[in-house]
């Protein structure tokens, strides 16, 4: 059981334009969609939101919101995910950690594990990033102070702009992931390497 608090922001609303518009969140992995298994790899958060289209099928219980414009980029839509829950939290209830996870890593079950074991409510700094093997810093695999991470977006304009503008300030400290932790799927190749199923979508609701 983790011993930290925490909220939870997922991506699901790229436009996949390598896997020919194919959208990511639906691909399956064991008969269930990347968006659910990484709504179910942070399962111990007080609040989910899935930043993504409305078409997407979510679990029960789940938060959506979509940034504005749509496909503005990861710092958008993680500013409207940030939205969203705090307008569904009361600011004195908020969780002190915020974790963020696109929903295109299948093992991204391994990051979260990783990264609730390493981070305690009395560590330093503000920004908790997974780290690959290779030395690739992944924002989006990654838990944040809640108080730092609104004030970084507050007021800014996100569109098309990275994440890691926003979170630079914060002051980053690196956790080492396992192998394929945070590897993402970006191209057909990965699709296959990883055994994803791209065949019709289901409804993850219906898990």
């Amino acid at each position: 059981m983790t011993s930290i608090r925490f909220e939870a922001v997922i991506l699901a609303g790229g436009k996949s334009s390598r896997l020919d518009g194919w959208p990511k969140a639906r691909l399956r992995l064991k008969g269930i969609t990347l968006v659910e298994r990484s709504v179910r790899a942070a399962a111990a958060a007080e609040a989910v939101v899935v930043v993504g289209p409305a078409d997407l099928p979510v679990p029960a219980g789940v938060l959506r919101t979509r940034e504005t414009p749509a496909f503005g980029g990861p710092a958008a839509a993680l500013a409207a995910g940030l939205v969203a829950l705090g307008n569904a939290r009361d600011e004195s209830d908020r969780a002190p950690w915020t974790m963020v996870l696109a929903c295109d890593m299948p093992e991204v079950g391994r990051a979260v594990q990783t990264l609730v074991s390493e981070v305690t409510d009395d560590a330093e700094g503000n920004a908790y990033l997974g780290v690959s093997e290779d030395g690739h810093q992944e924002p989006l695999a990654a838990l944040y102070r809640t108080a730092a991470l609104v004030a970084a977006f507050d007021g800014e304009d996100a569109t098309d702009r990275s994440v890691f503008s926003f979170i630079r300030r914060l002051g980053i400290h690196e956790v080492r992931m396992p192998a394929d932790a945070t590897s993402d799927v970006d191209t057909w190749d990965a699709v296959s390497r990883f055994a994803l199923d791209a065949s019709s979508p289901i409804d993850a609701s219906s898990h």
